[in-house]
């Protein structure tokens, strides 16, 4: 009989029957039995996780249908998935994404027809001129960024609980198929396609103003 160092419950066997854990021993201590874990969890992850990608960009909506029916082991947590793409996308951005500066919403086309009034008439009540106006503009688009990706997950499950408020769904359901559609929707529009176009403008020597401005 072993008894586990974690929650002290005796058992037979290399696992805890109670807990899971595996029964420790010296040679868990060793070099090599550390580097076997590291590479283990690194296989393992990236099987998950790249297989869980290609489901979302290939085939959308399989994830949910298969992860809802039970079928959760051979995919990367959604939840954990999504936490874990915001995080790369905050701290390596292709392009401005959602913090783009000032003057882009100034001078574009589509977004400058809707806020270019409010953006003059800050000018003129404060007095202050577009680069000053700027500073805490980007502060605040900084954050609000950020509050928002984490706030599209609650929004999607509202509008979808609405489409599908009279079928048998529960709210898991709800809530796997509004983090597989932002997590589409963060790959394919803040990651992958930023990247197609970086590629494109880097080998057709386009600057990233040139398209801002534009």
């Amino acid at each position: 009989m072993e008894t586990c160092k974690n929650c002290q419950e005796a058992f037979t066997g290399n696992y805890c029957n109670h807990c899971g854990q595996k029964a420790f021993s010296p040679s868990d201590k060793s070099i090599k039995n550390i580097l076997k874990e590291i590479f283990y969890f690194f296989t393992n992850f990236d099987n998950g996780f790249l297989k869980t990608i290609f489901t979302i960009i290939i085939k959308p909506g399989q994830l949910t249908v298969d992860y809802c029916a039970g079928k959760q082991k051979t995919y990367f947590k959604p939840i954990s998935l999504y936490f874990l793409i915001v995080v790369i996308y905050l701290i390596f951005p292709v392009f401005s994404g959602l913090n783009q500066d000032l003057k882009y919403y100034k001078g574009n086309r589509i977004f400058g027809i809707i806020i270019e009034n409010q953006i003059n008439e800050r000018l003129i009540t404060d007095y202050m001129t577009l680069e000053e106006l700027s500073v805490p503009f980007k502060v605040k688009s900084e954050v609000t960024s950020k509050v928002a990706l984490f706030l599209f997950i609650l929004i999607s499950i509202f509008y979808i609980y609405l489409l599908f408020y009279k079928s048998k769904r529960v709210a898991f359901d709800h809530l796997i198929l509004s983090t597989e559609i932002n997590i589409f929707y963060l790959l394919v529009l803040f990651i992958l396609l930023p990247l197609v176009m970086l590629t494109i403008f880097t080998l057709f020597g386009i600057s990233e103003t040139y398209i801002s401005n534009e």
